[in-house]
């Protein structure tokens, strides 16, 4: 059997499972016995290739790879085996009462008020629900748009929590790890996004931060930016359409879509204070989504801001290359 027949058998295994289980009021004891006995079988499929995966000689790189790692391969037969399974049933605990389940699966719900890393833990893993739609638009799989998501968010977390000795460095981050907790982990609706967008999203902000800044009104944007995450983080109609605030969209969305009045207005927001801002992100942090394997087009660039202030005005940035060549532009950035 060859590796593509392999998988096309173990596909029909995971709709046999998931027939089965969505027909659970006929269930006996022995066919849930039976279905133990495929996840173990899965579980001992996932075990044989982490464990000796790394022994495999390598003859060439293959035609396309998604380099996935053996964390990956994991996530695939957890999720083909195992996750499904917990979704729909609870085997070990038939003789509990419907109350209790129900109860149960409400108290999984994240509560506004837990803690954001055990709200991103449990968000990271519903990734493959949260986001099928427009990933499939792209030909991303559910397991590389997990891989992508969980890069971003444990990155964009780690960069909030850090200080910084610029305030308005420390403001920035910690907005755009709040926005994207609140949009895309934790978002309302039927909201659907591609992960090669983030990186888009967030030069997007980035080049707007920068603006405020540069003309003063830094306060007044970011208190607008909480509103807009206080209104798409409750479901209804306003949840269900918008990835970005309406001025940072601006920034955002394709020229090419946009009326002459729209376009003449954005141009405005091509500032040297967002260049230099995002070098300081960069350098201290974000540089670590440059190496998206998994997905090349959604790995952040050092020159993505940059690019976006060109488009947005190709005169704006004079001869600014980076801060280091230019040490005193970092004045830009005090408050």
């Amino acid at each position: 059997m060859v590796t593509a027949g392999a998988k096309k058998h173990m596909e029909k295994v995971l709709d046999f499972v998931t027939e089965r289980i969505e027909s659970r009021t006929s269930m006996y004891g022995n066919t849930k016995d039976q279905l133990l006995e495929i996840a173990k079988l899965g579980r001992d499929i996932n075990d044989m290739i982490t464990n000796n995966i790394d022994s495999i000689p390598t003859r060439g790189e293959p035609k396309k790879s998604n380099n996935l790692t053996i964390d990956d391969v994991r996530e695939l037969f957890n999720e083909m085996f195992n996750e499904r399974s917990n979704s729909n049933i609870n085997i070990q605990n038939t003789t509990k009462p419907t109350e209790e389940h129900t109860a149960s699966k409400s108290e999984s719900v994240p509560n506004v008020t837990e803690t954001t890393s055990i709200r991103q833990n449990e968000n990271v893993e519903q990734v493959s629900t949260l986001s099928n739609t427009e990933n499939k638009k792209e030909h991303i799989s559910p397991l590389v748009a997990k891989s992508v998501l969980r890069n971003y968010s444990k990155v964009l977390e780690k960069s909030a929590k850090q200080t910084s000795d610029i305030e308005s460095v420390n403001l920035c981050r910690d907005l755009i790890w709040r926005w994207f907790d609140s949009r895309i982990l934790h978002k309302k609706g039927t909201f659907r996004y591609s992960v090669i967008n983030f990186n888009k999203y967030i030069y997007a902000i980035v080049t707007c931060f920068g603006y405020h800044l540069e003309h003063n009104s830094l306060t007044k944007f970011i208190d607008k930016f909480d509103e807009w995450i206080d209104s798409i983080s409750i479901e209804g109609n306003f949840a269900d359409k918008y990835a970005l605030p309406y001025e940072v969209n601006t920034i955002y969305c394709k020229k090419e879509s946009l009326s002459e009045e729209k376009k003449k207005e954005r141009e405005k927001y091509a500032n040297n204070t967002a260049a230099v801002l995002w070098d300081v992100l960069w350098n201290e942090s974000y540089s670590e989504l440059k190496n998206m394997e998994v997905l090349p087009k959604a790995r952040l660039r050092s020159g993505g801001v940059w690019d976006l202030i060109n488009k947005l005005n190709i005169d704006a940035l004079d001869k600014y290359l980076n801060y280091k060549a230019h040490p005193e532009v970092l004045q830009l950035l005090y408050i």
